[in-house]
Formats: C-alpha cells, structure tokens, sequence
C-alpha cells in the first residue's frame, strides 16, 4: 500500500512537472542571440545543476533518482549509453544529431539482447525534450540511458530495462574556453580489442567503463585525454572523441572494422565532403600522427578540438592548423543553426510537445 501511494505521489509530481514544461515552451521558442566567436578569456559562471531526472516512467527530483545497491548494472555492467547536445539557435534551442542518436540507441538497445524496446523513437525524442524544459537548460548536455533491474543473475531477458535520461547545463562559451588551448593525448597501455568496436556495441556501458579507465590514468598523468589503440597498434580513437588526420589536404580516419561512427564524427565527415575536402578511411599506424600537418578530435562535448602533443611530443602546427579551423567553425555554425546543414542535424523544440501516455 505504501509502495502504492509513494508510486501515485511521483506520477503527480511528474505530471505538474510536465504542466511546466508545456509553460515554458513559449518561452524557448523565441530567437536568442547566439556568438559563435565568444571571447574565451571572458569569465564564466559556473554550470547549474540539473533538478529532475527521467527515470522509467518518471520525472523525479535529482535526488531521488537512485538504483538498489543489488542490481544487475552495478554487479554486471550491462546498459547503454549515449550522449548528445542542446545549442542555442536563432529559432530556440535544438538538439544536435537528436534523430541520429536516438536510432543509435534504440539499436544498441536490441543488440544488447533484449528484445524489441518499450518505447519507440518518438516517446524517447519527447522524454529528451521534457528533461531539458524541466530543467530550465537552453545550451546543456544530455545523457540517455538504459540500465537493467531484476535480481541478481545473468538471464539477460530476465531483467526489467530501465529507461534514464538526464541533463547538465553546458553552454557552449564554457565548453570552447576550456579546449581553446587545445589537446594534449597520451598513448594508452590498454588495447582496443577488435570485438569490442562491433556495431551496435560500442555504446555498452561495461566497455565504457574500459575507456573510462584509459581516461583516467592520461589525467592522473597530466595529459587530457587518452589515445587508444587496437590489438594490431593501429589508431581508434580517444575515449569519447573521434580521432582524425590531415595529410597534404586530405583528412584521413582510422578504419574501425564495422563499427558504427559516431554522430559528431559523420556530421564532421559530411560537412568536410560538402566544403570540397576529400575524406580516407584508412587502417593508420600510431606513427601516422607524427607524420600528419594537422591532428585533430571530434565529439559531443570536444566538438571540434586541435590536438598539440601526443606523449610529449609535437604534433601539427603550433596552435589551430587552417583546415582544423575551418572545421571547427563549420560545425559551429551548423550546432548553432547558422547554415543550410542544419536543418539535418538539429532537432528544434515543438512549439506543443503530445502527451507521453
């Protein structure tokens, strides 16, 4: 009975919460002025914390949203993970690769051996969109998940998935002041097996928790982030942004069997093919980056970032190479709305979101 009324409590408080969310609609839907060049010596206010969180089939305050100490995800590490970024717009806020991540999630979720999800690409588009309202975010990121619950065991089809989404407000100036200055790697000592790149796994919190790993012994080190290779010492990566080179005007990218590429990564690819660059997918050695006139990294939250040295050493011009700097403000202007792209990578508001149930 308790349980009952504790579960009827949360889903009043997430439709009132909803009310709000559908209040504030109008209010981010108006342009806002957007500076793709902000000044990054300029000081920052510090980033808000979020104050509701989706968890299953509810909105829930912050800190409420908590797992039992016994589940499946603790003890086996079974999940998915996918990360993506709300920008500031002329037309309001929009979510970069929304649509992208959101197939990306739903596939992760069927290899993982589940089954079909029980939701669609539709209910998850708008759970994104509700956290951020509910938050009060413009410029934030946003991490969608999905965890197991049951007792404890290892019968995949026995557990109960649970769906998570959550917000941390991340604007965009903060973001570029702190990779300005560009990257600095180290080579990591765990390799990359093979079977962990397969499509439709990459995404698996467990071997997120490898890379997690790889992370942070480079910053216990001193160095930004880590650069890893496969079982044959050929390039894959860092641990969250991709990795590409440019050789004599041509940009080239490590050949990653079948894996899927991230959404920063082709929005890079397509934006660089449209701009007239020609684009190699190679199998690249490690000394491949020393050779290089330009190294640079992509991601969610790197977007587009220079990298300086790898273990020390120099790597590419001293600063921002010209072909790194236009990409850079390539994909800048596309996150922000600013060219005929964005309309296929960014997901706007709705100016009325329909009801989830």
């Amino acid at each position: 009975m308790a349980t009952e009324l504790a579960h009827e409590r949360q889903e009043k408080t997430t439709e009132a919460i909803i009310a709000q969310c559908e209040e504030k609609q109008m209010n981010y839907l108006e342009p806002a002025f957007v500076d793709l060049e902000p000044d990054t010596n300029q000081p920052h206010r510090p980033p808000r914390q979020a104050e509701f969180v989706w968890v299953d089939q509810l909105l829930l305050p912050y800190q409420q949203a908590n797992t039992h100490l016994l589940s499946p995800a603790i003890h086996y590490g079974p999940g998915i993970v996918s990360s993506m970024r709300s920008y500031g717009t002329g037309a309001g806020p929009a979510i970069f690769g929304l649509n992208q991540h959101v197939e990306h999630f739903l596939a992760d979720v069927r290899a993982l051996g589940m089954g079909e999800p029980h939701f669609d690409r539709a209910f998850l588009r708008d759970v994104v969109w509700r956290v951020v309202l509910a938050n009060d975010f413009y410029e934030c990121l946003i991490r969608c998940g999905l965890y197991l619950e049951s007792p404890l065991g290892l019968r995949m089809r026995a557990f109960r998935p649970i769906l998570v989404v959550a917000a941390w407000e991340l604007p965009s100036d903060l973001q570029r002041h702190r990779t300005a200055a560009g990257m600095r790697l180290s080579v990591s000592p765990f390799r990359q097996p093979r079977s962990a790149t397969a499509s439709g796994l990459a995404a698996l919190s467990d071997r997120a928790a490898d890379r997690r790993m790889a992370q942070a012994v480079a910053r216990r080190s001193g160095f930004d982030e880590a650069l890893l290779l496969d079982e044959d010492d050929l390039l894959v990566g860092g641990t969250d942004p991709s990795l590409l080179i440019v050789r004599q005007g041509v940009i080239q990218l490590p050949h990653l069997a079948e894996e899927r590429r991230a959404v920063p990564e082709q929005a890079i690819i397509s934006l660089a093919r449209s701009a007239g660059y020609q684009v190699q997918e190679q199998r690249l050695p490690l000394e491949a980056i020393f050779e290089a006139d330009e190294v640079l990294m992509c991601g969610t939250q790197s977007e587009v970032c220079p990298v300086l040295k790898v273990d020390g050493q120099p790597v590419g011009p001293d600063g921002l190479g010209p072909i790194t700097a236009h990409l850079q403000r390539l994909y800048r202007q596309t996150a922000h709305g600013a060219r005929p792209e964005s309309g296929h990578w960014l997901d706007y508001l709705d100016r009325f979101l329909p009801p989830l149930y």
